[in-house]
């Protein structure tokens, strides 16, 4: 039997707010563990959340690293990989501290 994906462009709006939250959801875990492992072996204290848009099919990460807490975007997840892990390897390699700060 062979399966066949449905690409971005073809899924409705609910199958892709689904897979946008299984995202933010395994995202939420990986950020999670990384602060976990940043607290243990660094000291940094830090605590992070991702959550989804629809709108440019978006993952934010929400975090704060001692104190600052900063908003990172991650468009297009759905056309750009599919992979789970997708958006938290964008935020590890590229969040800095150019982000967007949240008062």
């Amino acid at each position: 039997m062979t399966v066949i994906k449905k690409s971005h462009h073809e899924l409705s709006d609910t199958e892709k707010i689904a897979r946008l939250k299984n995202i933010a959801n395994y995202t939420n875990e990986r950020l999670h563990n990384w602060y976990f492992a940043a607290k243990r072996d660094y000291n940094v204290n830090g605590i992070a959340k991702a959550s989804y848009k629809l709108e440019n099919e978006t993952i934010i990460i929400t975090y704060t690293e001692e104190g600052i807490t900063r908003v990172f975007e991650v468009n297009y997840v759905l056309e750009n990989s599919t992979e789970l892990d997708y958006a938290f390897y964008v935020w590890a390699g590229s969040a800095s501290e150019e982000d967007t700060i949240l008062d």
